[in-house]
């Protein structure tokens, strides 16, 4: 009797080991079966709810022909419910992915889900009736205020520059116009009678008698140095005394004059070089040389005006 409880347990062992193995069906639901490139493909399937927690997984690749855009899972009383949505680029008849439940943590599977097979359709284009349609014309686009505005003021920053670059142009020449009216006409003093003015105020100003004898004497040459410079061109001031004789020898001077420019200078040389103390006489002296000098070196014209005042006096 015990074996033939035991021979029977191995058999309900055996068939529950079967069953346990045997791969079921589950209920599956799709919207439609025919879809164009690009549609949304709904997909859901059930299986009974067991008292065992299970697993879903697949061996299909979505990167073919199918795109998977989402997936949940919706747990009621009785059942297991997956949801999935794809999506397909790809024309022509395409199977959805085949799913296996497995008991979890185990490799028992408890059932295998049959997909169906769906459609991707290409959309149909009417090539005999196509209508064709003409060119539309450009349209022109008004221009907003906003446009305008920065071309607006660049060429009123640009008028306006130009017009201060005009005015101040004006303003300047104006000015230089009206700075050459204001300046009187300056006639040049003839070299001799500078000379002679220059030679009085001297004389008045007394240094001899100041005991400034040297001062004195440097005035005087420089005076002199300056006529000779305006009258015959020759630059006495960069000059030694014995040089300006020379050069005015050149100038077919009357030799009296010469001497006494020579002896005005040799004066002149010893009181500003050697510290010579000259005479009265030598100081009044030196004073009318430099004077006749220059009313018998002057001009000719001036000297025949002068001539010519005298007679008809």
């Amino acid at each position: 009797m015990r074996r033939i409880v035991y021979i029977l347990f191995v058999m309900l062992c055996f068939v529950e080991t079967l069953s346990a193995q045997k791969l079921l069906t589950g209920k599956t639901s799709g919207n439609k079966a025919e879809y164009l490139i690009g549609d949304r493909i709904e997909y859901s399937f059930s299986i009974p709810k067991q008292k065992f927690e299970t697993a879903l997984s697949t061996d299909y690749s979505f990167s073919d022909t199918l795109n998977l855009i989402s997936q949940r899972t919706d747990t009621t009383e009785k059942e297991f419910v997956y949801h999935f949505v794809f999506s397909s680029f790809v024309g022509g008849e395409i199977k959805l992915p085949v799913y296996a439940i497995y008991r979890q943590s185990t490799t028992d599977r408890l059932y295998s889900i049959s997909s169906p097979m769906i459609r991707v359709n290409l959309p149909q284009i009417d090539t005999v009736n196509v209508e064709v349609k003409a060119l539309k014309s450009i349209e022109k686009v008004p221009i907003t205020f906003r446009e305008i505005l920065p071309i607006g003021i660049a060429i009123i920053v640009l008028v306006a520059l130009i017009v201060a670059i005009v005015y101040t142009v004006k303003y300047l020449r104006k000015k230089k116009e009206n700075r050459q009216t204001a300046m009187p006409t300056i006639e040049q003093i003839p070299e001799d009678v500078e000379a002679l003015k220059s030679l009085e105020v001297l004389q008045q100003a007394h240094y001899i008698e100041n005991n400034r004898v040297k001062q004195h004497y440097i005035l005087l040459t420089d005076i002199v140095w300056k006529y000779i410079f305006r009258r015959f061109g020759v630059n006495a001031f960069e000059m030694t005394s014995k040089q300006i004789i020379e050069s005015l020898r050149q100038e077919q001077i009357d030799m009296e004059d010469i001497e006494r420019l020579r002896y005005l200078f040799s004066i002149a040389d010893l009181v500003k070089f050697a510290k010579h103390q000259p005479s009265i006489n030598e100081n009044l002296s030196t004073m009318q040389s430099s004077k006749d000098f220059v009313l018998s070196t002057k001009r000719v014209e001036e000297k025949s005006e002068n001539k010519e005042g005298e007679v008809k006096q």
